[in-house]
């Protein structure tokens, strides 16, 4: 999963396009990115009168390069909605055309989403930034219990706020210690547990051991400390993370209840909205020791990671997200604002990705008020930022 040198949720907006596109692989690949396999066509669209046929024409020719059949986007103007389309089939065979409102795999722009409903709990008054995430008896205000941690915890864990899990300074590097978010198998083992690990599991286990870094000295993208994030939501709220995302975050937005919700584990049991995820890679399954399946088909459980990932919603309630809500917030922390309430005009172009096996998703904000949001149902193979630029530049004709 998943700025060119902070990847916060594989967004960054502090570089011109001509830089940035320059620097995608980089970016990609230290967020869990763009495979090294290649990358799609370049696209050569006419730009039409109306946004919907240029849309159409760089959406179509990016899947015939890129290899994805299943695609969703959407494009709000000033709080209008623009576009929202789906392009190719809900099913593997291609007869059932996707709709425009499939639910799909959020992969990372869930991100900037488990952000602001954080922010909308500081703004209640139901939590501080300063408060610190992991109590050691000493060290109140604090949210998770000193028994996550165990006794021979890394002492600097009391020093982690949620700033800097937000931040994602808290010490967490999985290229020294490996990413907790492929390592449910491993966990379950570990801890002898007769069912796959649940998210406190899934902490006490990694808070078991050291930190890389002490918290604040600096960066490293870390899905664990969003996983945090959303147990620290659920503590505060007293809802579960979906129910509240929904009810703080979503429906001020007119986004229905049933247009974000969590991804399920196994393939089995996916939602009839959603398409078909082409997904090649495999790992060790947390549901059946032992057993190899597709990485999309029981090696995560899902409900643990949906502050981080395994989230499914439409293409049309990111946008719409993206229009209200500002990805980046521009302080020294580079957290993101809570909603406006007012339309968004953000400052700088801002933009977040993510990826997981059989999904790759864009979430972009412009200066110029339009926000979009595109989900495809393939992860290898191609860069999202081809499709971005090229969006973009259709973008930037029919507002001349």
């Amino acid at each position: 999963m998943h700025s060119l040198s902070r990847p916060i949720w594989c967004a960054r907006p502090r570089r011109a396009l001509a830089v940035l596109f320059v620097s995608m692989t980089a970016l990609l690949n230290a967020c869990g990115g763009a495979s090294a396999s290649g990358q799609a066509a370049a696209i050569d669209c006419p730009v039409a009168q109306q946004a919907a046929g240029a849309v159409d024409c760089v959406m179509r020719q990016f899947m015939a390069s890129s290899g994805v059949t299943a695609a969703t986007i959407a494009i709000v103007h000033h709080d209008q909605l623009l576009l929202e389309q789906g392009y190719g089939h809900q099913d593997a065979a291609a007869t059932i055309a996707l709709p425009a409102n499939a639910l799909m795999l959020t992969a990372s722009i869930v991100k900037p989403v488990t952000a602001a409903a954080i922010q909308r709990l500081a703004s209640a008054g139901k939590l501080a930034l300063s408060d610190h995430a992991f109590c050691n008896g000493r060290n109140a205000p604090c949210w998770l219990a000193a028994g996550l941690t165990g006794a021979g915890a890394d002492a600097r864990a009391a020093d982690i706020t949620i700033l800097h899990l937000l931040s994602m300074t808290a010490g967490f590097d999985p290229a020294v210690s490996g990413d907790p978010i492929t390592q449910e198998a491993a966990i379950r083992q570990s801890l002898r547990l007769s069912a796959p690990p649940q998210r406190t599991d899934i902490i006490g286990y990694r808070m078991a051991r050291a930190l890389d870094f002490a918290p604040g000295a600096r960066y490293a993208y870390a899905n664990f400390s969003y996983l945090v994030l959303g147990q620290i939501i659920e503590q505060a709220s007293g809802m579960g993370y979906v129910a509240y995302v929904n009810e703080a975050v979503f429906q001020p937005l007119g986004v229905a209840g049933a247009d974000f919700r969590g991804a399920a584990s196994l393939i089995k049991d996916h939602d009839p909205r959603e398409p078909n995820y082409i997904c090649s890679e495999t790992g060790a399954s947390t549901f059946v020791p032992g057993a190899t399946v597709k990485a999309n088909d029981g090696v995560i459980h899902a409900p643990n990671w949906v502050s981080v990932g395994f989230a499914l919603t439409t293409a049309k309630a990111m946008a719409q997200f993206g229009a209200r809500y500002q990805i980046w917030g521009g302080d020294a922390a580079e957290l993101p604002t809570a909603g406006t309430g007012t339309l968004l005009r953000a400052p700088l172009d801002q933009f977040a990705f993510g990826k997981l096996c059989g999904s790759q998703t864009i979430l972009r904000q412009r200066r110029s008020g339009a926000s979009y949001a595109v989900l495809l149902n393939k992860s290898d193979g191609f860069e999202a930022a081809t499709l971005m630029v090229a969006l973009d530049r259709v973008l930037d004709q029919l507002q001349r």
